[in-house]
């Protein structure tokens, strides 16, 4: 019996420990990305590729961080002048609601999500959506995209992203966190490289070194992904190491917003019109692929240089040759791509003057950016390009605080602790039967018969039964004491752990 109780609470002891410990250490999630197929014309898109509903359709979505919601394109939406084929190419694919058998429609068909920047979107419905090869997340909600808005599919990460939400609450995820490399999409095989993204930690392997611009999320309401940075210059490195800064006034900062669904860097009108100056070659008036309001540029003549952004920090992000000067491409009527002419294409577009400023899909093929929901706050390293990995976890949320969780070093104590208890416990039974042993050898050796004390106890309450007892009236009965708390110390984080600006 003293056995079996001891052994019962360590496995309990034990056990708890070690479920607090995977609730708030899961390891990261890491998502490819890269070209998806999209199942309803079996065209290839870039970007995030998931499943979503029964019989699963694959949907190749966009990283949306101005929106919590998720948003996918429906069969029905017209596409104006282009065939259905290209469409879904632009769209990142459409989801077939009538074609899956666990769809399930809006329990409140008003209900909306809305982004900082105050656009409204509504509610879809809800079904299965399959992450990696082994999470599924049911009953998933949707919205309808807004056209004009959100050309692709989109998995919202904004500050109160769903789709993180869903993950950290199944204990998939260690905290509501993701990093993002977005890859090389060069027109030569030996640039291009698939991104990554991880949720619940970051690839230190992506890091390229030095340290990283770490600021707080922004409101919101300028820059709609919260992720504000300040850029003291934009460097045009030409090929004959002659450089062209594209901000005159010394001492002055241009505001940017980091937005990873957006495939170009935009600029105001007057820095874009440096820009344009800063190039060598013979314009084409616009790119008449799949980015239309990108710059184009014969062939002969064409940039060859590199462009570096430096931040307010010190930190400087240079976006080479091959991630910027890109074939003129464009979606024939199968969804398929195809390079139009000998073109070049730079995808940098304009914006009126001193609006914001978006850094783009181009941006992030030289920057990693590690963004914590649970932190409001983000962090940017200049990129290291590798198919190499190094996985850490990044802890968050009240359940995994310092404070609330078990350290290892708790841990081994428990362990340890368990074991000590176990062992005075066995030693402690042990010396007791072996005690009891030796006196009933003694009393047997010495004549004396050996009692039944069941029977004696028996006897006892025949003799008594008719005889009250009188409680002594000096005994009282204690009052109930509250257990001491626990006081257990700050664990200090990880140094590689990305929460501030070192």
């Amino acid at each position: 019996m003293g056995c079996s109780l001891l052994l019962t609470c360590a496995y309990l002891l034990v056990s708890f420990s070690g479920l607090v410990r995977s609730a708030c250490d899961a390891p990261p999630l890491s998502l490819p990305i890269g070209n998806g197929t999209i199942s309803d014309r079996e065209v290839v898109r870039w970007g995030l590729a998931v499943e979503f509903g029964t019989p699963a359709q694959t949907i190749v979505a966009a990283l949306d961080a101005d929106w919590n919601s998720t948003s996918f394109w429906n069969t029905s939406f017209p596409c104006g002048n282009s065939s259905r084929p290209a469409c879904s190419w632009v769209h990142g694919g459409s989801f077939n609601d009538k074609g899956s058998t666990s769809w399930r429609g809006p329990e409140n068909p008003e209900q909306t999500d809305k982004s900082p920047a105050g656009g409204t979107i509504n509610i879809r419905g809800t079904d299965i959506l399959n992450v990696g090869s082994d999470i599924s997340l049911d009953q998933f909600p949707v919205y309808f995209p807004k056209p004009g808005v959100i050309p692709q599919n989109g998995i919202g990460f904004g500050p109160d992203s769903t789709f993180l939400n869903r993950l950290y609450d199944q204990g998939k995820i260690a905290s509501r966190s993701w990093s993002l490399f977005w890859g090389w999409q060069g027109a030569e095989q030996e640039n291009q490289m698939d991104g990554s993204l991880v949720l619940g930690g970051y690839d230190k392997a992506k890091m390229a070194g030095g340290a990283p611009l770490t600021a707080p999320f922004s409101d919101g309401v300028g820059c709609p992904s919260s992720l504000l940075v300040y850029l003291s210059n934009i460097v045009v490195n030409h090929i004959d190491g002659k450089k062209t800064s594209l901000l005159n006034t010394p001492g002055s900062a241009l505001r940017a917003c980091i937005k990873p669904d957006n495939p170009q860097v935009v600029l105001p009108e007057d820095v874009f019109g440096n820009l344009k100056k800063a190039f060598p070659g013979k314009t084409v008036e616009h790119s008449t692929g799949i980015y239309p309001s990108s710059l184009a540029y014969e062939p002969d003549g064409v940039f060859a240089g590199n462009i570096t952004f430096i931040l307010s920090s010190g930190l400087q992000i240079t976006i080479p040759n091959h991630q910027l000067v890109l074939p003129n491409v464009e979606i024939d009527d199968d969804g398929k791509q195809k390079i139009v002419d000998g073109n070049k294409t730079i995808n940098f577009g304009q914006i009126r003057h001193e609006a914001m400023s978006y850094l783009g899909q181009p941006f992030l093929t030289s920057a990693y950016i590690h963004v914590n929901n649970d932190m409001k706050e983000f962090s940017v390293w200049k990129a290291n390009p590798t198919t190499d990995t190094n996985f850490v976890t990044v802890r968050g949320g009240s359940n995994c605080d310092d404070d609330s969780s078990l350290s290892g070093g708790a841990i081994a104590g428990i362990v340890i602790g368990v074991v000590a208890f176990l062992a005075i416990g066995g030693l402690g039974i042990f010396f007791f039967f072996k005690r009891r042993n030796q006196n009933r050898d003694r009393d047997s050796k010495a004549g004396l018969p050996l009692v039944n004390t069941s029977q004696r106890a028996e006897e006892d309450k025949k003799h008594n039964h008719d005889i009250p007892l009188e409680m002594d009236a000096g005994v009282s009965q204690q009052a109930p004491s509250e257990l001491p708390d626990r006081d257990y110390s700050p664990q200090e984080l990880p140094a590689d752990v990305p929460t501030s600006n070192k």
